[in-house]
């Protein structure tokens, strides 16, 4: 099933037919889009589009971050992500297995995955800069039951791989 986002840099991806969509929640500044299998509702994508700006000292190493030649993040450039990554840089929370810089599709995005503890869940997320300059981030994240993200990870890449990207950003 074709999913026409229009939203920030996302154009479209696809996602497996017996999905379902849930209502966009529109939270002010995020919007957030669900989407869960029909066989397991822990099993799911998500788009989070962050309509608020970072800080230029964050926009700015955000796009370091980003920019430089593809790399693992450093615990150092993980904390100064923080206001792009969220919680998934608390330790506390969130145990990462992997954290760097990729593409997807041709576009440069910082990947992190890993599991939330108290949850039982664990995520594969990618963090993308709208617009170019920094300021706005959106994420798009698989997730599945802590144990399971290995089972799905076809499906999640295939997702992934399917996102097009809008031409204006």
């Amino acid at each position: 099933m074709i999913i026409e986002e229009r939203l920030g840099v996302v154009h479209q991806f696809e996602i497996p037919d017996e999905w379902h969509a849930e209502e966009r929640l529109d939270l002010g500044e995020r919007q957030i889009s669900v989407f869960r299998a029909a066989t397991n509702n822990d099993i799911l994508f998500c788009h989070l589009y962050r309509d608020v700006e970072l800080s230029r000292g964050d926009a700015e190493k955000f796009q370091t971050a980003l920019y430089a030649p593809f790399h693992e993040l450093s615990e150092t450039e993980i904390q100064d992500l923080e206001p792009v990554i969220e919680g998934l840089s608390n330790k506390d929370v969130f145990e990462i297995k992997l954290a760097d810089t990729a593409y997807v599709n041709e576009r440069r995005v910082i990947r992190i995955k890993g599991n939330w503890l108290a949850q039982g869940l664990s995520t594969m997320s990618c963090f993308i800069d709208n617009g170019g300059k920094g300021r706005k981030v959106q994420n798009l994240y698989f997730s599945a039951p802590t144990g399971q993200l290995e089972l799905h990870e076809k499906l999640a890449d295939k997702i992934f791989l399917s996102i097009k990207w809008q031409a204006s950003q």
